[in-house]
């Protein structure tokens, strides 16, 4: 039974910092291509 609890607390902190990276990434591309866009808006 605390094997069980333990292995369910790993999937739930697991999850979560795949879910945080994911974000971070989502993030970092978004804003890449927020300067991106700015970066063509200006050259015209």
């Amino acid at each position: 039974m605390a094997l069980l609890a333990w292995v369910f607390l790993g999937y739930l902190i697991g999850s979560l910092f795949i879910v945080g990276a994911l974000l971070i990434i989502a993030r970092l591309t978004r804003e890449k291509d927020l300067v991106y866009t700015v970066r063509k808006i200006n050259e015209k």
